[in-house]
């Protein structure tokens, strides 16, 4: 069958064995579906490696889900997976963001923490991570510490008073860029977030 309803996807999950292939076959090359995803993961700093995991992942999650009586075709079973491969890159994501902001706060905490001076150290840290942005201006920082706390293109456009999610996300582009250039260009504030400050 070279189209498949709602109601055949859930039918084939629950069915298993060569049906269960078929349908998974079916997402899998569904391309209006794929380029949704991939554009979705890729828009938010995931590249295509990422988007191909997150798309087999959720596929899989579906599968479980609808066996599991979880997901029973309430809703557009595409839809449905396209909402499983949005939370599980926010997961992803989100936990990266956790280990590069605080791994070296981490080290620094499991070397002395008993030192008087490691929330000083700490509060220091986020400054100088503070002042990385503010070189970026107002406007870039709030649409990165936006886009850092997963919201939409949409929102940060309402957020911000841009006229459409393309702007937003061509801005949020444009202030990652220079915040990376900034990084580079002052290797100097990377070696401070990850030592302590010499007396």
């Amino acid at each position: 069958m070279d189209s498949y309803t709602d109601e055949h996807i859930i039918k084939g999950i629950k069915a298993g064995g060569k049906e269960l292939e078929d349908v998974m076959r079916h997402l899998y090359n569904d391309d209006k579906l794929r380029k949704d995803i991939f554009s979705f993961i890729q828009s938010r700093g995931g590249v295509v490696e990422d988007a191909e995991d997150i798309f087999q992942d959720g596929i899989r999650s579906l599968i479980v889900n609808v066996r599991r009586d979880k997901f029973k075709g309430e809703n557009p079973t595409r839809g449905y997976l396209f909402g499983v491969c949005r939370n599980l890159w926010f997961k992803k994501f989100n936990r990266n963001v956790r280990s590069e902001n605080y791994k070296s706060s981490l080290k620094v905490e499991d070397r002395d923490e008993k030192d008087p001076e490691s929330e000083l150290v700490s509060q220091e840290r986020a400054e100088l991570l503070n002042k990385l942005l503010e070189q970026l201006g107002p406007k870039c920082k709030k649409v990165l510490e936006l886009w850092k706390l997963s919201y939409s293109m949409k929102e940060i456009a309402e957020e911000l008073g841009y006229k459409s999610e393309g702007v937003a996300r061509k801005k949020k582009h444009q202030c990652f860029q220079g915040l990376v250039k900034i990084v580079k260009e002052n290797p100097h504030l990377v070696k401070l977030l990850k030592n302590s400050p010499q007396k």
